[in-house]
């Protein structure tokens, strides 16, 4: 037993040994290429604060790497309206499933007087009348992204930005913008949806392989609309 033991620990020590020398060879062989095996080489260069949407004090609040993740954040979302009611009502692009509004009824708790009267429509207005107490936050990012064209956000190795507010103000822009739509106030559901992919834009440059799984949904959802 003794000698097995002795055998696996001394192939295990080579195969560690063996795969380092591997590694270095590919990593000086990236290097060569001009094309390094470090993030820091990729990391683009950083960006003027008033340049930067993620600066924009609207949001700013929440990307405070001197601060727990979520702790801005709770604190906002409790004071919020919680989306989770209306996610069944944006439909999904990807399987041809549209929008539909007179969910917007049940997912909220209100009964129309008449059927006929939960209408597409009426469905749509019932939402942004959900959405007014983020409106005020949802307009400013909206203004931001007029000024402020590209994204990024100062993140070490022990800190990533709370994804929750991301997904948030994901889900209500485009909410909202499928909304605005369905009323025919076409030139604020775009303002919504420019706002929304410039979000996920920026989540790109995040140095984390999460990221970019997180860029991917926002993206797709900021499309539903359309």
């Amino acid at each position: 037993l003794g000698v097995t033991a002795t055998l696996v620990g001394a192939a295990w020590v080579e195969e560690n040994i063996r795969g380092d020398i591997v590694l270095r060879r590919f990593e000086k062989r990236c290097a060569d290429e001009g094309k390094p095996l470090s993030f820091s080489f990729y990391r683009p260069a950083p960006i003027p604060d008033s340049d930067n949407l993620f600066r924009a004090p609207v949001i700013a609040r929440f990307f405070d790497p001197n601060e727990s993740a979520d702790e801005a954040w709770n604190t906002y979302e409790s004071a919020t309206p919680r989306l989770g009611e209306l996610g069944g009502i944006l439909g999904d692009w990807v399987h041809g499933k549209g929008t539909d509004f007179t969910k917007a009824f049940p997912a909220l708790g209100k009964t129309p007087e008449d059927q006929a009267q939960a209408t597409q429509e009426s469905g749509a207005r019932l939402v942004l009348e959900a959405l007014k107490n983020v409106g005020p936050d949802l307009d400013a990012l909206d203004l931001a992204t007029e000024t402020r064209r590209r994204a990024q956000i100062d993140v070490n190795a022990n800190y990533l930005p709370p994804f929750k507010a991301l997904l948030y103000f994901t889900r209500a822009f485009n909410v909202r913008a499928a909304a605005e739509i369905e009323l025919g106030q076409t030139e604020k559901a775009y303002r919504d949806i420019l706002a929304s992919l410039q979000l996920s834009e920026g989540v790109e440059h995040f140095p984390h392989h999460l990221t970019l799984m997180m860029g991917c949904t926002m993206a797709s959802i900021s499309l539903q609309p359309i």
